[in-house]
């Protein structure tokens, strides 16, 4: 697979009651436990979500704004029940 890396990202993993923040594609395809399941291709969304991996059991990518600069790149859990 090869995913969107033209330029840096920050991505967050929001569950039930816990956010996470991976500082880029590495650090969140080794730490985050999900299982990618491919690549976002849809080319009606914003162009930073075109090529981000898409995980089983999470929703996303989803457009998260800028956190230090960097675009972010946002996932919840389906069953996420909110703070």
């Amino acid at each position: 697979m090869e995913f969107n890396t033209d330029q840096p990202f920050k991505y967050q993993i929001v569950t039930d009651c816990n956010s996470y923040v991976y500082n880029d594609l590495e650090d969140l395809l080794k730490n985050c436990g999900y299982v990618v399941k491919g690549i976002e291709q849809n080319k009606n969304l914003r162009p930073e979500l075109l090529g981000q991996p898409k995980f089983h059991n999470l929703a996303g990518p989803m457009w998260n704004a800028y956190i230090d600069g960097k675009p972010c790149i946002r996932y919840e859990l389906y069953q996420r029940k909110g703070y």
